[in-house]
C-alpha cells in the first residue's frame, strides 16, 4: 500500500496588496512556514509520497529566500516528493525550479508535455508536466494513455476540467476516462472538490492549503490518500490552515443584536477571520456597535479594554488582532488605513510597491534595476 499526500496552490510570496507593507510582509513570513509543518505531518503520519500539483509560488520570480527555505522544508521530507509547476509558478528561465538547489528527493517536471519518472521500490510512476508560460491553452493530458502493465500510473498536472475557457490546462472528462491512471492529482482549483471517478481514474483537486481572503473561504488543506496494491485509491481530506475566512449573516430583527451574534458564532473562533453581516431591523437604539465589539473581543481572546487602547494609539495592535477584528467587524485592514494621512502611507507603502515593481520585469531587468538601486542609495549616503 502506498500512502501519499496531495497538496497545491501554496501562492508563497503573494502580495498581500490590501493589508499595510509590514503586516502583509507578516502574512508572508508565515505562509512561508506551511512547508515545514507539511515536513513534520509527513514525517508523522509516515507518507510515501508527496505530490504538488503547481502554484507554490505566486509568481515565476519569487524571493529566493522563498524558494531556499521551500527546498530544505521538502529535503526534510522522508519521502519522495514530485512538483508541476502551474500557470503562476510556470518553469522557465530565472525561476526558482531552475536556480534553486532541489534536494534529492524532490522531482521537478520541467517538460511542457508528460513525462514519467518510475519509483521502481514502489511499482510506481509517476507522469507529470510543466507549464511552460503563464497560460497552457491545450490539453497536456490529451491522447495519453498509460501502459497496461501492472503498475500504478499516477498523474500530476496543473489544469481544470471543462474550464470556461481554455487557458489554464484544460482537461476533458473523456482524456480522464481514457487515460488509465489510477489517481489524477490536479492543482488550479482553490476550492476544493470531491474526488471524482472518470472511467477507472480518480481525480481530485484539494485546494488551497490556507485561505487568503474573504473569496476563498471555509476549510483549507490538502488530501491524504492510500493506493492499495490492487490500485484502489481512497482519500481524506486533512484540514490544515491555521486561519479560517468566513461570511456569517446574522438576522437581528426583534433581538439584542449582541446576543444574536453571540449565538451564530460557532464556539471555537479565536483563530480565524469572520466578516459579520447584520441585517433586519433594530430599534430606536441601533445595533449596539460598542456592545457587539466587546463580545467579539471576548470571543477572540482580547479584552475590549484593550481594543480601546489600540483605537486610542495607546497600543500597537499584531497583524492577528487587526486582522480578527477587521474580520469580525466587516471590513478590511485596506479600508482601516485609508483614512490615515495618505502621507505616512505612502511612505509605508514604498517597500510593497518597489516589490511589486521588480516582481513584473524580466530577470535581467530586476538585476539591472537592482544595480541601479544598489548605486543610488550608495550615492545618497
Amino acid at each position: 500500500m502506498i500512502r501519499f499526500l496531495h497538496g497545491a496552490d501554496f501562492h508563497l510570496d503573494s502580495a498581500f496588496g490590501a493589508l499595510p507593507p509590514g503586516q502583509a510582509a507578516a502574512r508572508r513570513r508565515e505562509s512561508r512556514e506551511l512547508a515545514l509543518r507539511l515536513a513534520d505531518y509527513v514525517k508523522e503520519h509516515g507518507i510515501d509520497l508527496v505530490l504538488l500539483a503547481g502554484d507554490l509560488f505566486d509568481s515565476a520570480s519569487p524571493f529566493r529566500e522563498t524558494g531556499e527555505q521551500l527546498a530544505a522544508a521538502l529535503g526534510q521530507m522522508r519521502a519522495r516528493v514530485f512538483i508541476s509547476p502551474g500557470n503562476h509558478d510556470w518553469y522557465g528561465p530565472g525561476s526558482p525550479w531552475e536556480t534553486v538547489d532541489w534536494p534529492e528527493n524532490v522531482y521537478v517536471f520541467k517538460e511542457n508535455r508528460l513525462t514519467a519518472v518510475e519509483v521502481p521500490e514502489r511499482n510506481l510512476v509517476i507522469h507529470g508536466a510543466a507549464f511552460s508560460g503563464p497560460e497552457q491553452p491545450e490539453s497536456l493530458l490529451a491522447g495519453f494513455t498509460a501502459p497496461a502493465d501492472g503498475k500504478c500510473h499516477i498523474g500530476l498536472l496543473h489544469g481544470e476540467l471543462d474550464g470556461a475557457e481554455a487557458r489554464y490546462g484544460p482537461i476533458r472528462r473523456e482524456e480522464a476516462a481514457a487515460s488509465g491512471l489510477c489517481y489524477l492529482a490536479l492543482g488550479h482549483v482553490h476550492k476544493r472538490t470531491a474526488p471524482l471517478t472518470l472511467g477507472r481514474t480518480v481525480c481530485a483537486w484539494p485546494g488551497c492549503p490556507e485561505g487568503r481572503g474573504f473569496d476563498e473561504l471555509g476549510e483549507k488543506g490538502f488530501y491524504e490518500g492510500t493506493i492499495s496494491d490492487g490500485g484502489e485509491v481512497s482519500l481524506t481530506f486533512v484540514p490544515f490552515a491555521r486561519h479560517r475566512y468566513e461570511v456569517l449573516e446574522v438576522d437581528v430583527t426583534g433581538k439584542e443584536p449582541r446576543a444574536a451574534v453571540e449565538a451564530a458564532l460557532p464556539p471555537e473562533t479565536a483563530g480565524d477571520l469572520y466578516r459579520i453581516l447584520l441585517t433586519g431591523e433594530t430599534g430606536e437604539g441601533g445595533a449596539g456597535a460598542a456592545a457587539i465589539q466587546e463580545a467579539l473581543a471576548e470571543r477572540a481572546g482580547l479584552h475590549y479594554t484593550y481594543i480601546g487602547q489600540i483605537e486610542r494609539g495607546e497600543k500597537n495592535a499584531s497583524i492577528e488582532t487587526m486582522l480578527k477584528l477587521c474580520a469580525a467587524l466587516d471590513t478590511t485592514l485596506e479600508k482601516l488605513f485609508e483614512k490615515i494621512g495618505s502621507g505616512g502611507m505612502e511612505q509605508e507603502a514604498f517597500p510593497l510597491k518597489s516589490y511589486e515593481l521588480f516582481r513584473q520585469q524580466p530577470l535581467e531587468k530586476q538585476r539591472l534595476l537592482w544595480e541601479l538601486l544598489c548605486a543610488a542609495v550608495q550615492l545618497y549616503q
